[in-house]
C-alpha cells in the first residue's frame, strides 16, 4: 500500500472516530440540558450534533473512496478474479 494512501486512510479513520465521540458527547449533553429545562441550550448543542454527523458522513465517504483506490491498486497476481474462473469453465 502506498505510504500516502495509508496516511490518508488513518486521517479519515481518526476523523470518523472523533466525529462519533463528539456526537455521543453532544447527544448526552443535549438530553441533560433538555431534562434540566434549558431548551435553548439543548437546541444549540443539537447544532453541534448535526455538524458532527455531517463530518462523520464526509469521513465515511472519504474512507470508501480511499479503500476503493487501494483495492484497485492491488496486484491480482495472488488471487484470480471471479471472471477468470468463469472463462476457464466454458468450453
Amino acid at each position: 500500500m502506498n505510504r500516502h494512501l495509508r496516511k490518508a486512510l488513518m486521517y479519515a479513520l481518526w476523523s470518523a472516530l472523533t466525529s462519533i465521540g463528539i456526537g455521543i458527547i453532544s447527544s448526552l449533553l443535549m438530553v441533560t440540558l433538555a431534562a434540566g429545562g434549558d431548551h435553548s441550550g439543548a437546541l444549540a448543542v443539537r447544532g453541534v450534533l448535526f455538524v458532527a454527523v455531517t463530518a462523520f458522513a464526509m469521513s465515511f465517504v472519504a474512507l470508501v473512496v480511499l479503500l476503493a483506490i487501494i483495492e484497485i491498486g492491488r496486484t491480482s497476481d495472488n488471487k484470480p478474479s471471479p471472471s477468470d474462473s468463469i472463462q476457464e469453465n466454458q468450453p
